[in-house]
């Protein structure tokens, strides 16, 4: 891709598999990254898997802004006074069930890492994403229409996509790009362990050409960081092998 070479990307989300693919993508191109996670254990082992001398890791909860605003701040210093690339890709799935039977505190749980958690990404990363920069949130296609069973996760991605189209506005002077990137069911702990709870309730997935890989995701977003996307913003990218046609 071009223009990623020699630039700064923050992941969070960091310790999870689909950051570690991003991280992937990314070192293959050039860049040097920071994989953000309160999970330091996690970070630890994915610094270990990838062995790269240009990744570094930075230990911060998204759901807190005192510890967001400073590992944003600490990832803008190595970033020479300021990040290039921001991935908002922190998320949970949250619980299965009807709206009638689910708890208020298992929505707000998921609300606070799904949406408060970009929310303070943005807070606190676009004062210090370089003008000309891109910040890519992770939604999903749960963004863009509803599901049965899901309503928290449904609810918080297709408010990661008003986020993403708000901010595209309030940064278009300073040449930043955000967008979306709205992944299809991906082969990954997450949607086994929903699939294994919607089974249980006699709900399966949708129809999709097949689970999406970790890696083809991690190659849409690489796309959208690049200077090949320099005219997208404000808007989604699906990547769902045809789920949503």
């Amino acid at each position: 891709m071009s223009g990623l070479a020699g630039r700064f990307a923050v992941v969070t989300g960091g310790a999870g598999e689909l950051a570690r693919e991003i991280a992937r993508r990314l070192l293959a191109e050039g860049s040097r990254v920071a994989l953000l996670d309160r999970d330091e254990e996690g970070l630890g082992k994915a610094a270990a898997d990838l062995g790269h001398d240009a990744l570094s890791v930075l230990a911060a909860d998204v759901t807190d802004e005192g510890e967001m605003a400073a590992a944003l701040a600490a990832a803008a210093s190595r970033g020479g006074g300021a990040i290039d690339v921001l991935v908002n890709n922190a998320g949970i799935e949250g619980p299965v069930g009807r709206i009638v039977d689910t708890d208020v505190a298992d929505l707000e749980r998921v609300l606070r890492v799904n949406v408060i958690g970009v929310f303070l990404g943005l807070k606190h990363g676009l004062p210090v994403v370089r003008d000309g920069g891109v910040v890519v949130n992770v939604g999903s296609t749960a963004s863009l229409r509803g599901a049965p069973l899901v309503a928290p996760y449904v609810a918080s991605k297709h408010a990661v996509v008003g986020l993403s189209r708000s901010a595209s506005h309030e940064v278009a002077d300073r040449g930043i790009r955000v967008v979306t990137v709205c992944p299809g069911p991906l082969d990954g702990r997450m949607i086994r362990e929903l699939d294994d709870r919607r089974r249980a309730r006699g709900q399966v997935s949708g129809s999709t050409l097949r689970y999406g890989q970790m890696g083809e995701v991690a190659a849409a977003i690489t796309f959208l960081a690049s200077d090949d996307a320099s005219f997208v913003s404000g808007t989604e990218l699906v990547v769902d092998g045809g789920r949503l046609a």
